[in-house]
């Protein structure tokens, strides 16, 4: 479509050199193009979404998206029969999220230390490692069992949570989505209500060796419940997220940045180059960062 409007333009430049009449009318035309795509090309650049690999800190570059680092670095601890070194499942380093005003949609990633999932350490997030099984442990495949990768949401910034996203505690990855928050923030796994239909999430892959990360999408995300801004405007959210298992026998959560969350801001017109790390934009989140300390 581009290169028919290049060879019209130029078709009319041709005449109005040939004639002299539409010379003036050609140059305007020439303007406009020139213009559109200027402004096609802008706007591609602003509005260009990470793409998903599995690797979050690959996929959302520092000048491309709103951050969050866990405060608490690598804090989840391990019982002693582990070897040292190892890094479990569990361990959260930063959530990402860039939000498309045009398609109204959030790109969330989240960077684990570690493959998400594999409650201890051992390259597979569905395999009960020797060193887990010999306390009497479980490392269950799907993120199944008790194991639960949870982001709450606070939408209305009421400092409660309304929303969320992910695997409870009871189910398994295939049970990934978004659903109404009825439970405490300090268990998030199991404070699943009724999902959302038509649910507006949508997981990019199980975690695996490959793709050791957690990415999803949220469409219509200026239409979840509690948010009321329009989607071309700046706004803010409370969110944490929980990443942790009752069966692995000491093996500690990760709750980032803990239970009364972070606030994160996207700026007037999406999460472009001009967006602000979580910490920056809330002053008082880092009053609430000690809530991420790993239990042993």
């Amino acid at each position: 479509m581009m290169l028919f409007y290049l060879d019209l333009a130029l078709v009319y430049i041709r005449e109005g050199y040939m004639h002299n009449r539409n010379l003036r009318s050609a140059v305007r035309i020439w303007d406009c193009f020139i213009c559109l795509c200027s402004t096609l090309i802008i706007f591609s650049v602003a509005q260009a979404n990470p793409v998903f690999t599995g690797d979050a800190y690959v996929d959302f570059p520092a000048s491309f998206a709103v951050r969050f680092d866990d405060p608490g670095g690598m804090d989840v601890g391990l019982p002693h029969q582990f070897p040292a070194g190892t890094i479990v499942g569990w361990d959260v380093k930063t959530l990402y999220f860039y939000y498309n005003w045009s398609m109204d949609t959030m790109f969330v990633g989240v960077d684990f230390s570690g493959i998400a999932g594999d409650a201890d350490g051992d390259g597979d997030p569905g395999r009960t490692g020797l060193v887990l099984a010999s306390l009497g442990g479980f490392d269950e495949p799907d993120l199944g069992g008790t194991e639960s990768v949870v982001l709450l949401i606070d939408t209305n910034m009421d400092k409660k949570y309304e929303l969320a996203l992910g695997v409870n505690g009871t189910a398994n990855i295939s049970s990934f989505g978004t659903y109404n928050f009825v439970g405490k923030e300090y268990a998030p796994a199991f404070g699943f209500g009724k999902r959302l239909y038509p649910d507006p999430a949508s997981l990019y892959a199980n975690p695996s060796a490959s793709k050791p990360d957690i990415e999803f999408t949220i469409t219509h995300f200026s239409k979840l419940p509690g948010f009321s801004f329009s989607p071309s405007e700046s706004f803010s959210f409370r969110t944490t997220l929980f990443a942790g298992s009752l069966a692995d026998m000491g093996i500690g959560d990760d709750l980032v940045p803990g239970p009364a969350g972070t606030v994160i801001t996207i700026p007037s017109g999406g999460g472009d180059a001009d967006s602000r790390s979580a910490s920056e934009n809330d002053p008082s989140s880092q009053s609430s960062l000690n809530g991420s300390e790993g239990r042993v």
